[in-house]
């Protein structure tokens, strides 16, 4: 795919000292953190930017994201993270991405999926008035699949308390969505994490996590599949779930 069509914008990252983990490999949190500044910059250029939302009481709020990555770059490497608007299914705004190394291969891609927030009523709202625009590119894909609901734990088998930091969270003042996936992976041990890197990360956001909650990141093998957690994170103080996972390691 090109960037021929006004609707596909690119954005450049170098990859920081603070973007890779102790293997200099970036990590799938700086890919969602470059996947989300892409996004805004994208939605702004076509009109349903963050400023554009705010001006109606209204803000994007991710509720779904699947990420591939098949090789993820090291410290200093260039980064390009082209993204696009899909359509509107239902309540959700879909949105595609490809993530292309300094070379303009391609080494990942994602989609990911949105609810527009009334900021007052903390409630979902239509995305209707965006229906005809002529952004949406619904028959671009990047992945084979649109993000799904993840399903549930039934029987954990590793449990770890994570607390939710000052420093977590985002200018809608909650926990923001790239630190789900940081949380998600305290529940692993430093062998297998030096072993292993994530192929594939799916999340579905179900609620809002707030400072200063202290959250119980949980995870499951999920039957059936090698090498393949279901996760989740629960509030410690009544045991909500705010957010499932599934995760495949390589």
């Amino acid at each position: 795919m090109s960037t021929e069509h006004a609707s596909i914008t690119g954005q450049d990252f170098t990859v920081a000292s603070w973007d890779v983990d102790a293997r200099n490999r970036l990590t799938t949190a700086a890919v969602g953190r470059f996947m989300q500044e892409a996004a805004e910059s994208n939605a702004r250029k076509i009109g349903f930017g963050y400023d554009d939302l705010r001006a109606q009481g209204l803000t994007w709020i991710l509720s779904g994201l699947l990420i591939r990555v098949d090789r993820y770059p090291s410290f200093r490497e260039t980064v390009r993270v082209e993204t696009w608007p899909v359509d509107l299914v239902g309540r959700r705004a879909l949105r595609d991405f490809r993530i292309l190394d300094g070379e303009g291969e391609q080494i990942g891609a994602a989609t990911s999926s949105w609810f527009c927030l009334d900021v007052k009523r903390r409630r979902p709202v239509s995305p209707e008035q965006w229906r005809d625009h002529e952004a949406w590119l619904p028959d671009r894909r990047a992945m084979d699949r649109d993000c799904d609901r993840v399903p549930a734990i039934e029987s954990p088998e590793n449990e770890v308390a994570v607390p939710i930091r000052w420093s977590d969270l985002d200018l809608n003042d909650h926990l923001t969505n790239t630190r789900y996936q940081d949380l998600v992976l305290e529940s692993y041990g430093e062998d297998w994490l030096r072993a292993h890197e994530v192929a594939e990360i799916e999340l579905s956001f179900l609620a809002e996590g707030k400072y200063p909650d202290t959250l119980l990141s949980r995870r499951q093998a999920e039957a059936g599949r090698e090498n393949t957690w279901l996760h989740a994170l629960t509030k410690a103080s009544d045991g909500k779930e705010i957010c499932r996972a599934r995760v495949v390691w390589r």
